[in-house]
């Protein structure tokens, strides 16, 4: 276990990894950008690596002095089934389109897709370069998301920031942090 001087937090894990490998690489690379997001939006900003093509956090930066609603932590997968932004994001990034069977979680649970909104969100998500969550989840939480490319224009993680969507106004705000997402991407070293 160690205190991460940067975001103030202590870090433990319950596996091995290397220190110098690709995930460490990739959370230094990213950390700084996650902290300014963090305190510029008073929203958590989470870090995502693809393990085998599912989206997994390996970091997040929580706004200082404030207690977020954000349940999942380091280790967290983003769940195959579900088309919320990470997966509207991978789909996008891959030129695929979604399967009828994914399904959206939402303030009342998993519900099926209506109507093609899959499909026009990941249009969207090619167009605009960011992906958000179709629906506010049980927690309160919706997902807004960029990828991350590597050397070569390779997709190597996912930025998300999970914006806080209870209360009034929410909708606007999701159009401030879609906005300071895609900013946030000419910061995003190479």
């Amino acid at each position: 276990m160690a205190r991460d001087e940067a975001t103030l937090r202590y870090r433990t894990r319950l596996r091995l990894v290397a220190l110098d490998g690709p995930e460490e690489e990739l959370r230094q690379a990213h950390l700084g950008i996650l902290i300014a997001l963090a305190e510029d939006l008073g929203e958590a900003v989470e870090l995502y690596r693809l393990a085998r093509g599912i989206p997994v956090m390996i970091e997040r930066a929580d706004p200082p002095g404030r207690t977020v609603a954000v349940r999942a932590r380091l280790g967290h997968t983003r769940p195959p089934s579900v088309l919320d932004a990470c997966a509207i994001m991978l789909l996008a990034e891959r030129g695929q389109q979604p399967p009828e069977s994914l399904q959206i979680e939402s303030a009342d649970g998993l519900r099926s897709q209506v109507a093609g909104e899959g499909l026009r969100a990941v249009a969207e998500a090619r167009r605009e370069g960011v992906a958000s969550d179709l629906a506010v989840n049980a927690n309160g939480i919706r997902r807004h998301v960029v990828p991350i490319r590597l050397a070569g224009g390779i997709l190597g993680g996912l930025i998300a920031v999970a914006q806080d969507a209870r209360g009034a106004g929410h909708e606007a705000r999701a159009q401030v942090i879609r906005s300071a997402l895609r900013n946030a991407l000419a910061r995003v070293p190479a």
